[in-house]
């Protein structure tokens, strides 16, 4: 919001809550709608992206409630893992080195290197092919109604964290399992190994 007011602009936070899983161009499309053609996206997102990488360094980057203790848990296993991210490579690339999680991936795709971005698809089929997995066989961790909509088209198997925003009961008629953080993620899985074969 910070960087929209040194524009000019009072984002609101509904609107900037709808844009969650999408990617930087679906993004840009979305606020230019309601703010006008006019509307600095790329030059607001890049001093949004200057300060939040300030605050990361100094305060260190948040992590979801759980996640450290699951990729752990999953890399016990030999799960292999992708990230796919409506983020572009460079911000993915740097959250992940704040969050000493780089290593831990197997695959990486980002928003701007697909097509479209979600709820198509495409970055999650990417992903799976990356690991040489069948989609059906992908579980899918989203926090967004973008994301669980995309694995949904991917026919995987979508897991809703919700974060941000309270997913709609259709987003939740999606998901194949609905968690409250992501150690609720690795209780299931530690309660139904089956998932893993």
């Amino acid at each position: 919001r910070q960087a929209g007011q040194e524009y000019g602009y009072r984002l609101e936070e509904a609107v900037l809550l709808s844009t969650v899983g999408f990617n930087a161009r679906d993004t840009e499309t979305i606020l230019k709608r309601r703010y006008g053609d006019e509307f600095p996206y790329r030059t607001i997102r890049e001093r949004m992206f200057e300060y939040m990488l300030r605050a990361f360094h100094k305060e260190g980057i948040p992590v979801k409630k759980g996640l450290k203790e699951l990729v752990a848990f999953l890399r016990e296993r030999r799960v292999p893992l992708a990230l796919a991210t409506s983020s572009e490579r460079r911000r993915a690339t740097e959250y992940l080195k704040l969050a000493e999680l780089t290593a831990d991936f197997q695959a990486v795709v980002c928003g701007d290197e697909v097509t479209r971005g979600k709820p198509a698809p495409d970055i999650f089929l990417a992903a799976a092919q990356k690991l040489n997995a069948a989609p059906e066989t992908v579980l899918v961790l989203e926090d967004s109604e973008a994301g669980i909509r995309a694995a949904a088209a991917a026919r995987m198997i979508p897991v809703l964290v919700p974060d941000l925003k309270e997913p709609s009961a259709d987003t939740v008629s999606l998901a194949f399992l609905s968690c409250v953080s992501l150690l609720d993620v690795r209780r299931f899985l530690e309660e139904n190994p089956a998932v893993f074969s």
